[in-house]
């Protein structure tokens, strides 16, 4: 081999070093850039959702404030005086209410329980609660 072939070799062997350190730099920058792009990414999800939180929290506080104010409003009419009763108001007449019960199998009535007042108890069954 002369120093003629060497030479060549040499320039190609230079070439290459040079193009791997660029594209060591270039994959330095792009790793860099991909981390900065995956945190923007987060933080902007993150500010979504903080916006979402906050959007329903002012929901929320319009709603309590809503209901304070209707709660305020009674209160209002019960401060104003209340016109004198005569001193002996006569009781209205009081309408007959029919009670219906239940017979069950034996024959025997059994009074009729509201449905509110069955969840309850089939509630306190299955927590154990007797009173």
């Amino acid at each position: 081999m002369g120093i003629t072939e060497l030479e060549p070799l040499q320039k190609r062997k230079e070439e290459i070093k040079n193009e791997l350190h660029s594209m060591e730099q270039k994959e330095k920058t792009l790793e860099e850039s991909v981390k900065v792009l995956e945190e923007k990414l987060a933080v902007q999800g993150l500010e979504e959702k903080l916006d979402a939180k906050r959007e329903a929290v002012e929901k929320l506080e319009a709603k309590q404030r809503d209901l304070e104010s209707k709660l305020k409003k009674p209160k209002k009419k019960a401060e104003k005086p209340k016109p004198e009763a005569p001193e002996k108001a006569e009781e209205p007449e009081k309408e007959p209410v029919e009670v219906i019960a239940n017979v069950d199998q034996s024959g025997e009535q059994q009074p009729v329980q509201s449905e509110e007042k069955k969840e309850v108890q089939q509630d306190k069954k299955k927590w154990g609660i007797f009173s």
